[in-house]
């Protein structure tokens, strides 16, 4: 693989739109998947803070379904979302060639779903937290 084919890649048109739709109403966290290129964890740190308003809230490694309960994932891999869904989260697939002819333009509608769960579970989980001493940890909210 391209030493810098993740660092150089291009963001898709509505991404950044995405980003600020689910910045509105939360903290939102990109998960990716680690390739096998030893370069590629770099190369994504760096599109992650030249593309998402710098950010540094990502992870990087499998499985991303160990974070689904209450959350809300957009992914590229219908697989991924499907995984999501079961373990307790809402999942929207974007279209790409590979998953099974998805298309963005519906899921716009589902981006609005998830996003009206993020404004009902970020709420309720302040309300949870309440009284615990967070002193020296970061919550974790409705990240997605």
């Amino acid at each position: 693989e391209e030493p810098r084919f993740w660092h150089d890649l291009e963001p898709y048109p509505w991404a950044t739109e995405l980003w600020g739709r689910l910045s509105e109403v939360s903290r939102p966290i990109v998960l990716t998947s680690p390739p096998r290129d030893p370069n590629a964890a770099a190369g994504k740190m760096h599109w992650i803070g030249e593309h998402l308003g710098g950010t540094r809230d990502f992870l990087i490694g499998p499985p991303k379904a160990v974070l689904a309960r209450g959350n809300a994932l957009v992914d590229d891999s219908l697989h991924n979302c499907q995984e999501w869904a079961a373990h307790g989260g809402r999942a929207a697939v974007f279209g790409q060639p590979y998953n099974d002819g998805q298309r963005w333009p519906a899921v716009w509608d589902e981006i609005d779903l998830l996003v009206a769960h993020v404004r009902r579970v970020v709420p309720q989980r302040m309300h949870d937290i309440g009284d615990v001493d967070l002193s020296g940890a970061q919550a974790q909210t409705g990240r997605g």
